[in-house]
């Protein structure tokens, strides 16, 4: 089906993978707290990477991706342990060209940059060697967009990442 559709017309939905209902609940549960991977994947853009979780304090736990990138992640509602795949939204990672100082801030570089009219699609290169993907609203303010080369900081709100099942 049409996601764009699915996602606008619908109170709930179920994404069905290979015969077998992977989740089921409102547009915005599905999106924005997908079950697995493959409900991640399937709707929306998102980066699934590999973390491993380090420490728990109440409400939040830290973890560290391949390559040594550390973040915090808020979750009350569950206790992994071990190894664990993070679902990072595209649209929720933010560049910033100066240090921002925030929980989950780190330096990268752009590789590449895709023109998509509203959005810019990028293509960073973080710490460790970890690759992501960030779309950002396109204000048209001529100078001040991010472009292929730069160097930039990255960052991503704890609550804007999402632990999923395989």
């Amino acid at each position: 089906h049409d996601q764009e559709e699915a996602l606008t017309m619908s109170d709930r939905i179920a994404v069905i993978n290979d015969g077998r209902v992977e989740q089921i609940g409102t547009v915005g549960e599905v999106y924005h707290k997908p079950a697995t991977r493959f409900v991640a994947s399937f709707i929306g853009e998102t980066n699934i990477v590999e973390a491993q979780i380090l420490e728990f304090t109440p409400g939040t736990f830290r973890c560290r991706l391949k390559g040594g990138l550390e973040l915090v992640i808020d979750r009350s509602d569950i206790r992994p342990a071990g190894n664990v795949h993070l679902s990072l939204r595209q649209e929720k990672i933010r560049l910033h060209r100066t240090d921002p100082r925030c929980p989950n801030s780190f330096p990268c570089r752009i590789e590449m940059e895709i023109f998509k009219g509203t959005i810019d699609e990028f293509t960073l290169s973080a710490p460790g060697g970890l690759a992501l993907n960030a779309l950002v609203a396109n204000d048209g303010q001529d100078g001040k967009d991010f472009q292929q080369g730069e160097q930039v900081f990255a960052s991503i709100q704890p609550a804007d990442i999402q632990i999923v099942a395989d």
